[in-house]
């Protein structure tokens, strides 16, 4: 059992942590997505895993891209979360942040997202796509000064599952050298 969030470690990630991400990205996906609302079942879900690629395999190989930094949290010697920043020409983008449920609330995300900031660093704008009624992961992006960006729409793939439903996407945006050190 932990005693303090200093227990929990964020390093990059290497290609031999992609099982355990897959596994998480998994789990976490099964916990997050599926929205009685929005029609959006387990069954969806597990469909979009089902028919996936060999994602341990592309996440090998997206984890030595110069552009994409994962970073993984280790917490007794297992990952339990996972972040994947993308460096881009005109703005950088946080493409996924996922804890394990029992490690949210102990500032694991904001330990993570802080080393992502960095490695961005203050020249281009931090974008944002989440899941419109995750109101969890909104809110944690707010509380890093992220906001609303309604104007930012664009047509995104990753939210489409099999069944052709699609997850709504409510998209955010923190822009760099205004924050506070």
């Amino acid at each position: 059992m932990l005693t303090s969030e200093d227990e929990i470690q964020i390093r990059n990630a290497v290609p031999e942590d992609a099982e355990r991400i897959a596994e998480i990205e998994k789990q976490m996906w099964l916990i997050t997505y599926p929205n009685e609302e929005f029609g959006i079942s387990k069954e969806d879900i597990e469909s979009k895993f089902d028919r996936a690629l060999d994602r341990v395999e592309v996440l090998q190989d997206t984890l030595t891209y110069p552009d994409h930094r994962y970073l993984v949290a280790v917490a007794n010697n297992k990952i339990v979360g996972y972040f994947h920043g993308i460096s881009g020409l005109n703005e950088n983008q946080v493409v996924e942040t996922y804890v394990l449920p029992e490690f949210q609330g102990k500032n694991v995300g904001k330990k993570a997202l802080d080393i992502l900031f960095q490695w961005f660093g203050k020249e281009k704008s931090i974008f944002a796509e989440i899941a419109a009624y995750n109101t969890r992961s909104m809110n944690f992006f707010k509380s890093l000064g992220f906001v609303d960006a309604p104007g930012a729409r664009r047509k995104e793939t990753w939210n489409i599952l099999p069944s052709g439903k699609e997850i709504p996407l409510m998209f955010m945006r923190k822009v760099m050298g205004s924050v506070q050190e």
